[in-house]
């Protein structure tokens, strides 16, 4: 009986989301983005009126000295929906994600749920104790429809993963500056002299509470990643908002 006992005790604790170390089961999700400033376009705007837009998330986790695992995460492409299957509409008049734009409305307050491809999306649901680290890598991109730029990210972090899985930032890509507004190509917001670096939240037994108790528009464990082009392509703004919170 005091085994059984024992053994309905643990199945209690990990339900509850505790497990027998003190560590804590942690959701995280992309909740939505704002486009502040939309981008400048290839000239045709073969892509629509105003921007289309997607993310890519990716999701690096080591513990115990093993292989980090990196897991990309993309959304369907949110914009001009007129004649493209598939694709979310955002924007007055189906003209794509203009300035000022929200998707969903006021995402700092949505519930961290998973419509995936849509969003919000869940990218991590999982125990966060002893020395796990998860490393978070929102970005926004602009669709056009052609290039590896996606490929040659996710690429990227899985080559940076392999020396440092906490230091994601370190990743970055490069793009031919005088070719971004001459022809079309998918690419990340936020290029600086050329090239793209992402930004990170990383996820540990350290860093857990103040991600926790971290607080955007009242919203406990809501944070802001924010990305900006350089002036000279456009200076293009978006936000994306995440949440990390505690399953109980």
């Amino acid at each position: 009986m005091r085994f059984l006992s024992s053994l309905l005790t643990i199945a209690a604790m990990l339900a509850q989301g505790a497990g027998c170390d003190g560590g804590q089961r942690v959701r995280v999700a992309v909740l939505g983005f704002v486009a502040d400033t939309q981008t400048e376009d290839d000239a045709l705007e073969r892509d629509g009126p105003d921007d289309e837009i997607f993310t890519v998330t990716t999701v690096t986790t080591s513990a115990n000295g093993e292989t980090p695992q990196v897991v990309p995460y993309r959304s369907a492409t949110f914009g001009c929906a007129r004649d493209r299957p598939g694709r979310i509409a955002v924007g007055s008049n189906d003209r794509g994600v203009a300035s000022h734009s929200e998707f969903p409305p006021k995402p700092w307050a949505q519930v961290p749920a998973d419509k995936y491809p849509s969003l919000p999306m869940v990218i991590f649901d999982g125990q966060i104790s002893g020395d796990t680290n998860v490393t978070i890598a929102p970005t926004i991109w602009e669709w056009d429809g052609t290039g590896s730029a996606p490929s040659r990210f996710i690429e990227g972090v899985g080559a940076q993963a392999s020396k440092d899985p906490v230091d994601i930032a370190g990743t970055k890509i490069r793009f031919d500056l005088k070719g971004l507004l001459g022809h079309a190509e998918d690419r990340p917001i936020g290029i600086h002299d050329g090239a793209f670096t992402p930004k990170t939240i990383t996820i540990n037994s350290k860093s857990l509470k103040s991600l926790l108790d971290a607080k955007f528009a009242g919203h406990a464990g809501v944070h802001v990643i924010e990305y900006r082009d350089d002036a000279e392509i456009g200076g293009g703004t978006y936000r994306i908002f995440l949440s990390v919170t505690a399953v109980e």
